[in-house]
């Protein structure tokens, strides 16, 4: 939804979207609702919708579990290209 409100069209939103997703793993679950995802899998959703928009600076209050780490933080570097 923010790649929509930005004006990117919806080919190269879902492309960016299914892109992040499967980076932070959980591109499998891409068209279940939060209530079918575990707490991790919601909050690596949450990393990737705030990088879709390539923003120069993220906000976030423990934005990344041990598990996750390591790809949260590629994710994070790469929305910078």
């Amino acid at each position: 939804m923010p790649q929509l409100i930005a004006g990117r069209p919806m080919a190269l939103a879902n492309k960016r979207s299914r892109e992040l997703l499967d980076v932070l793993g959980v591109g499998g679950r891409a068209s279940h609702r939060p209530a079918e995802m575990s707490g991790g899998e919601q909050q690596r959703v949450a990393i990737a919708r705030a990088a879709a928009n390539h923003p120069q600076v993220i906000l976030a209050d423990e934005p990344t579990a041990t598990s996750i780490r390591g790809p949260a933080i590629w994710c994070l570097r790469r929305c910078r290209t």
